[in-house]
Order: C-alpha cells, then structure tokens, then sequence
C-alpha cells in the first residue's frame, strides 16, 4: 500500500492527482513553454545587464539569484509538465552542481577555451553563493507560480 502512495506522491510532484493517465491526457490545463521561455530571456538580459555594473556592492548576489533564477526557468521550459517546486528542485539542484563543480579545475579549463563560458560556469566556488543559489530556486518556483503554472506545488 505504501507503494501505491509513493506512486500517487510521484504523480502529483511531477504532473497530476490522478496518476500517469490525468498527465498524460492533461494537456489543456497546462500553459505553453512561451511564458517560462519569454521569462528566461528576461532574467537573462537582466543578469546580463547586471554584468555592466559588477564593481557595486550586491551586484555578485543579485546575479547568483538571477542565475537560479534562469535555471528553474530553463528547467520548466525544457520540461513544460513539471510542476513549479519540481522545475525549481531540478533547475537550483543544477545550479548547486555548476557550483560545486568549481571546485575542480574543469569550469576555469573551459572558460580559458572560451571566455563566454565564464559567465554559465563562473571562476570559483564561493560558499555564500549556494545560500543565494537555494533563495534563487525559491525565486523562480515563486516566479512560476505568479505566471500560473499548473498546480500548487
């Protein structure tokens, strides 16, 4: 019986109450990828924006945040069936891995190849980073709800 339950828990995380038929067959409660994909282009020109400005104090916080942000974001948009804390537990729990990956030397290897990168990648681990990283997350499962997401979570 607790098998059923995590299965119907399962269901309602990623899609419906009813389990894999109501997701299946849900398809005109859900809103198109357009709106999480015209908010990702937003959030991206406004961390790009934020670049011109890096010299201000909280300028590296504002854009950590907007980073997660972009990521759940990313995550709903490639993922349209997703409810938002899902996009937000799979886009920040990226975030947090590009961000722990800075502790190796991969992401400065890449980013001497090609500077661009540096701004996906970033230069170095920070550990206050991953405390905005995590606000971040929860900015963009606010951010999806406030666009009217399917459901609750």
């Amino acid at each position: 019986m607790a098998r059923i339950g995590c299965r119907f828990a399962a269901a309602r995380v990623f899609g419906g109450a009813g389990g894999l038929t109501d997701v299946m067959t849900d398809f005109g409660r859900r809103r198109s990828r357009g709106s999480a994909l015209l908010t990702l282009v937003v959030v991206v020109a406004a961390g790009l924006a934020l670049q011109t400005v890096r010299h201000l104090p909280g300028s590296d916080a504002a854009g950590t945040v907007l980073y997660a942000i972009a990521a759940v974001l990313a995550a709903a948009a490639l993922f349209p069936r997703l409810r938002p804390i899902a996009a937000a537990a799979i886009g920040g729990g990226a975030a947090l891995a590009v961000e722990f990956a800075q502790l190796s030397a991969l992401p400065g290897l890449v980013a001497e190849r090609f500077q661009p990168a540096r701004l996906v990648l970033g230069g170095a681990f920070d550990p206050v980073d991953v405390a905005f990283l995590v606000l971040g997350a929860g900015g963009g499962w606010l951010l999806l709800r406030a666009l009217g997401r399917r459901g609750t979570g």
